[in-house]
């Protein structure tokens, strides 16, 4: 097909080749290593660890499609409502199967019944979507099912954070009823509001990539797609090479960000970086330096077509790099093997024509959904330890993934292809078109980026509390907490202290093993707490049972309120009450050591306002004494001054 047009066949080879990278990934092809000589071995790793490079693929293709299909977005809830036609009927079905084989208890069912429980839901999805798309009125019924479900993601996303808010952990996994929990795990899961909160764990572990994707496309026609176009309007070499260095420290600025917002860290936010590259790409095919490439790339031999293809590909796994550096090193390489691909007339792209690539890439989509309840399926008769049970279960799972994969997409897919088959691509003069973007639309994200930055790094106490950091630069970033009694010292700085917060985790088996800790087996261990004054007074001595303890960015100590504390030495001593724990703590000594919470009297808060102001001071101030946040605000904030600045000065519609 016509490189001029916005599908290219080649591309959806790519999206086949994509999904292969990515079940592969998740197959048990271990034991091939053990087989074949040792100079095979970076092909097998190519084949079977490549998982991470199909999903930056699919971001790239998503980039890509946006910025040709969808160059014009006047309105976001239109736009939104076409992505989420296409992504959300085959995710809530698998969602629905899924969850109910969890709520019937996975182990207990049959594969007989599992199979069936996919199949029914599969049936039925597609044909009440199918009823749905036949009807009359279907465009109008269509916008009404999608604000509806809009608001249901809203009001669950808001429901979950409040959920957490005030109901702990504990209480939901011990106390709520299986129905409850089971339920509320369906909707959150179904709606995509997983990284709201840290209670609900996903259905299926490989769905975060399409809760990210989600994300990129909410994004798109009110940041991302205004942001290229305003690059695009300068018609300046220079400013579009400024645009894509700023790129780089604005997602990772939003990484660190996503770090300290709920489950946000789940969705990867420094990926999208690769669905802005097949942007960039997708707005810059037609570009008289991608027509040279083209040129030159087809003056090759073949093989060097094809080998320039692979190695621009695979050439992320071979990269010894730390993740989040090489997550952007990648992008590199990758790019330019995206753009080879877009050559149609090399052996690279005709390759990828195959009709075996090409059914993949139709159904990639419904392959991703259905591929790791096919490996569980199949993995239910045991591990493979042999060469021959390794050939013979991973075609058991891939017959069986082919069988899901097709008729999800039959299902669930193929009807919303089929009403959008007459859809025409807009001509290239209206791709010059720009959109009227206001400068105020990204002076209010900047505003949006300092308030979420202050949101991810503040405190949560109530109001009527005055919080101190403190910092000991003599201990190191991870202190182990064991059986010896760790001690920190600090000085009051008001009264009232009545509550500490730290950051804690158990350490990690490396972290044992480095520094010569066996753990024992004695499950019922606690986490000690103790707070004594100048004079060696315990003020308070608590136990945490260690099993009760996961990961916390905010552990709390209470302890009786201490009225006039202001200026008294105190300590706090944390250890371990049995040798024998088969855990040890951390203490994360990062930015902050220790918390020292002191509670304001609520009736003086109000009536004296100089203490008010105080109060108010410290909540608003005290998440911007680290210097995490201001690393965050130092990457994020010059890319939304600089697009603020473009779009002033050229804010009038050509």
């Amino acid at each position: 097909m016509s490189a001029t047009k916005h599908h290219i066949d080649a591309l959806d080879g790519l999206r086949g080749l994509a999904i292969l990278l990515v079940v592969f990934n998740h197959l048990h092809l271990g034991l091939i290593y053990t087989y074949v000589p040792l100079w095979c071995h970076p092909i097998v790793r190519m084949v079977i660890n490549s998982g991470d490079i199909g999903v930056l693929i699919f971001f790239m293709l998503s980039g890509y499609l946006m910025a040709t299909v969808y160059p014009i977005v006047p309105s976001a809830f239109d736009f939104w409502q076409k992505r989420y036609t296409r992504i959300f009927p085959p995710f809530v079905v698998m969602c629905i199967a899924l969850a109910i084989i969890k709520w019937q208890g996975n182990q207990q069912l049959s594969l007989v019944q599992i199979f069936t429980i996919l199949m029914v839901s599969m049936v039925l999805g597609g044909f009440l979507w199918r009823c749905i798309q036949q009807l009359k009125h279907r465009a109008l019924i269509g916008k009404f099912i999608f604000f509806g479900f809009f608001t249901i993601q809203m009001v669950t996303a808001i429901s979950y954070i409040v959920f957490q808010a005030y109901v702990p952990g504990s209480v939901y996994y011990m106390v709520l009823p299986d129905t409850v929990r089971n339920a509320m795990n369906a909707l959150v899961n179904i709606t995509m509001t997983i990284p709201f909160g840290t209670y609900v764990g996903q259905l299926d572990g490989v769905y975060w990539s399409v809760i990210a994707e989600v994300s990129f496309y909410l994004l798109y026609p009110i940041i991302l797609l205004p942001g290229l176009q305003i690059i695009r309007r300068t018609k300046s070499t220079r400013m579009t090479i400024l645009g894509i260095v700023l790129l780089f420290p604005l997602c990772f600025g939003l990484s660190l960000l996503y770090r300290q917002i709920y489950f946000f860290s789940m969705l990867q936010i420094q990926l999208m970086i690769y669905f802005i590259a097949g942007m960039i790409i997708g707005g810059a095919s037609d570009s008289p330096i991608i027509k040279r490439f083209h040129s030159m790339v087809l003056r090759l031999p073949p093989v060097m077509q094809v080998g320039g293809a692979l190695m621009s590909i695979f050439a992320g796994i071979f990269i010894p790099a730390e993740p989040v550096i090489k997550n952007f090193l990648i992008l590199f390489p990758l790019s330019l093997g995206f753009v080879i691909t877009l050559s149609t007339q090399t052996i690279w792209a005709r390759a990828l024509r195959a009709p075996f690539f090409m059914w993949l890439g139709n159904v990639s989509f419904s392959l991703y959904l259905t591929h790791t309840i096919a490996i569980d399926i199949v993995g239910r008769y045991g591990e493979p330890t042999t060469l021959y049970q390794v050939l013979t279960h991973n075609l058991c799972v891939i017959g069986l993934l082919g069988i899901l994969g097709y008729v999800l997409h039959v299902t669930m897919e193929f009807p919303y292809f089929y009403h959008i088959k007459g859809l025409v691509a807009q001509n290239k003069q209206q791709l010059q078109k720009f959109m009227s973007v206001s400068p105020k639309r990204f002076a209010f994200a900047a505003c949006v980026m300092i308030v979420f930055v202050w949101y991810g790094y503040r405190v949560p106490t109530s109001f009527a509390t005055l919080v101190v950091n403190m910092t000991n630069k003599k201990l190191p970033r991870v202190v182990p907490i064991t059986p010896t009694i760790l001690s920190i010292p600090f000085m009051a700085k008001y009264d009232n202290l009545g509550m500490f917060q730290f950051a804690i985790r158990p350490l990690s088996k490396e972290e044992k093993a480095r520094l010569g800790y066996a753990p024992g087996n004695n499950a019922n261990a606690n986490l000690i707490a103790a707070v004594m004054d100048d004079t060696g007074r315990r003020i308070q001595v608590s136990a945490y049972p260690l099993y009760q303890i996961y990961e916390s960015k905010f552990f709390a100590v209470g302890m009786p309120i201490e009225t006039q504390s202001r200026g008294k030495q105190y300590q706090l001593s944390l250890s371990i009450d049995e040798t024998t724990a088969n855990t040890y703590m951390a203490l994360m000594n990062t930015n902050v050591t220790i918390r020292q919470i002191y509670m304001v009297n609520k009736a003086d808060l109000f009536k004296k306002l100089p203490l008010f102001g105080e109060v108010l001071w410290n909540k608003v101030s005290l998440p911007f004494t680290e210097s995490e946040p201001w690393i965050v605000l130092v990457c994020c904030l010059p890319m939304f001054m600089t697009l603020t600045m473009v779009s002033y000065k050229y804010r009038r519609v050509l």
